[in-house]
């Protein structure tokens, strides 16, 4: 028990120490989103360094070595779905994980446990 307290009277001082020195805390993200998932190859422009730097509703997506303020999807996707810019903005898209899984003639694809392809 001992050991628990001294523990919080650490972080206690580092958090009033924090607090005095001055140092403001990290933004928080302007938008809390999910970046939309390119649609081929991207360039390495880096365009925005953080959300701050995007307008609202938009937030500095990074795919590799590019991050540019895209819109982004409010929430997760379901299963067999990706957050995609169609048109301007960004929307959870159902995608038919078959469509790139051929099956050995005489067998189908279905949609197996985990949501993955598999020929039968």
């Amino acid at each position: 028990m001992a050991g628990v307290r001294a523990a919080m009277v650490v972080v206690v001082a580092m958090a009033a120490l924090a607090a005095g020195s001055g140092i403001p805390p990290p933004p928080p993200p302007q938008y809390n989103g999910v970046c939309p998932v390119p649609d081929g190859p991207t360039t390495c422009d880096v365009l925005c360094y953080s959300d701050k730097d995007c307008s609202y509703g938009q937030q500095c997506c990074q795919f590799g070595c590019s991050r540019r303020c895209l819109p982004v999807c409010q929430y997760p996707c379901g299963p067999n779905q990706q957050c995609r810019l169609v048109g301007n903005q960004a929307q959870c898209v159902t995608i038919d994980p078959c469509a790139n899984h051929p099956c050995p003639y005489g067998k189908k694809c279905i949609i197996g446990y985990g949501g993955r392809p598999r020929c039968v």
